[in-house]
């Protein structure tokens, strides 16, 4: 017993001692906040908190949660602008001043297996699509869905092939609702996945971003090519440079045109899945030694080929190599828009065929596996590839580079005359819907063939 309390008194100096030291340290802290933030957690915690602090919010929709993927943190009903974190994301079509719910998400996957399943998402109906963007390193995806907004942003695939465990994939998931006004307050038993509108309100129209070189495209494209910047498919030349110049006379490189073909082919159907085409999965076997798994267009490259509308080892056994930053020929549109526009298999040509078809002067520098487009198209009359962009001419030129004007315009209608739709189709369908916010239906789009653009003639 004298032992121990010998030991008691041999420590209380000391601890006196360290409470003289603590309460100096409280004291000079005083007033300077170092008090509190030497005892608080990260301050970046307010804005990403980890769960519990900050679990999913109740409102998350089910459907936008990547599968393998662990919630970092959310700011549940934050303000009306996107995450400071992520400055990046541009060109939200009208999205800006919304109120925003912001996630956070960790994966082991690759950042291309995140991109593709929300591609695939947003691909299938009622999702559209809005538009996509990259810069800084990220890329980003702009969705709706009736009321619902939605803005994915990521690591650009070349960026980060294979995550690590030290440095697994990161990517910040915003979503709204049409109207900043309106709280969404779903019971944890509703099936509603997002923000309740009252009966009379209505998401807005949006906007599609403004290109200002447009002008400078052949008059007789101008009109179809506005069309298709509204439709917002097509994309800047150097969107970290000049992300508001189309460059529309710069040549198009086939990787470009294939994106466009199934985004806007897929935007047009966008109530008609049977008529979408479907995107590859990064799993896939790649069908081009060119185009690997981790191409960030590998989901559209491989989804047309595997789909047979372009030439590759399915269909062709020296088609191996897909040439993504090649300039794009004409004679190389022709032959992936058009069995995209008849959706069966293209009819026997011959040289003399199209010669007499058409009256080519140069036929015969036609690729024997292109006459077949070539022949087809003609089928279509004034709604043709060739008629809409080259106006009349005896000339087809098919080794010429196509300009990104002549792209855009080409895609303007898909289908042939009677069974296919327009960007002005679509563009019509979706501010019907966004002014009244039906169920999409076939109803809301016009089955008659549009007229030409005014000044392109006839071929012979």
């Amino acid at each position: 017993m004298v032992g121990k309390e010998r030991l008691g008194m041999k420590f209380r100096p000391f601890s006196k001692i360290a409470l003289l030291v603590l309460l100096s340290l409280i004291a000079g802290c005083t007033g300077s906040g170092d008090w509190q933030r030497l005892f608080s957690a990260d301050p970046k915690a307010g804005v990403w908190a980890g769960a519990p602090s900050s679990p999913l919010p109740n409102d998350f929709p089910a459907e936008l949660r990547y599968p393998n993927a662990t919630l970092v943190g959310s700011t549940p009903g934050s303000g009306t602008q996107l995450a400071v974190s992520n400055p990046s994301v541009s060109n939200l079509n009208g999205l800006e001043g919304r109120g925003w719910e912001q996630t956070r998400w960790q994966t082991t996957d690759t950042p291309v297996a995140v991109k593709n399943f929300y591609l695939n998402l947003f691909q299938r109906s009622p999702w559209q699509l809005v538009n996509q963007t990259s810069g800084d390193g990220r890329d980003n995806l702009t969705a709706r869905k009736n009321n619902l907004q939605v803005v994915v942003s990521l690591p650009t695939p070349s960026q980060i092939s294979v995550p690590t465990g030290n440095t697994p994939t990161e990517f910040n998931l915003q979503y709204s609702s049409a109207n900043p006004s309106v709280s969404a307050a779903p019971s944890p038993t509703s099936d509603l996945i997002g923000p309740v509108l009252p009966g009379n309100a209505s998401p807005s129209p949006q906007t599609s971003p403004t290109f200002t070189d447009l002008n400078q495209a052949p008059l007789a494209l101008q009109v179809n090519l506005q069309d298709m910047a509204k439709l917002g498919i097509l994309t800047p030349a150097d969107a970290s440079r000049n992300p508001n110049l189309f460059y529309p006379n710069q040549a198009i490189n086939r990787r470009t045109f294939a994106r466009w073909l199934v985004l806007t082919n897929n935007r047009i159907y966008s109530d008609r899945p049977a008529r979408q085409i479907r995107l590859a999965s990064p799993s896939d076997s790649p069908l081009f030694r060119d185009v690997p798994s981790s191409d960030p267009d590998f989901p559209y490259i491989q989804g047309l080929a595997a789909a047979g509308y372009l030439p590759s080892s399915l269909t062709d056994s020296t088609s191996l190599q897909f040439r993504p930053n090649d300039p794009l020929s004409r004679e190389a549109l022709l032959q992936w828009k058009v069995p995209v526009d008849i959706r069966q298999n293209l009819p026997t040509a011959t040289m003399d065929g199209v010669k007499q078809a058409w009256g080519f002067k140069d036929a015969n520098r036609i690729a024997p596996e292109a006459l077949q487009a070539v022949l087809a198209d003609y089928q279509n009359g004034d709604l043709s590839n060739i008629r809409r962009l080259f106006g009349s001419t005896l000339l087809l030129q098919p080794k010429k580079p196509v300009t990104r004007a002549e792209a855009g315009v080409a895609l303007w209608y898909v289908g042939v005359q009677g069974d296919g739709f327009s960007a002005q189709d679509a563009l019509k369908s979706e501010q019907v819907q966004a002014s009244s916010n039906p169920t999409p239906n076939d109803s809301a789009l016009s089955n008659s063939a549009p007229n030409p653009t005014p000044g392109l003639g006839r071929s012979n």
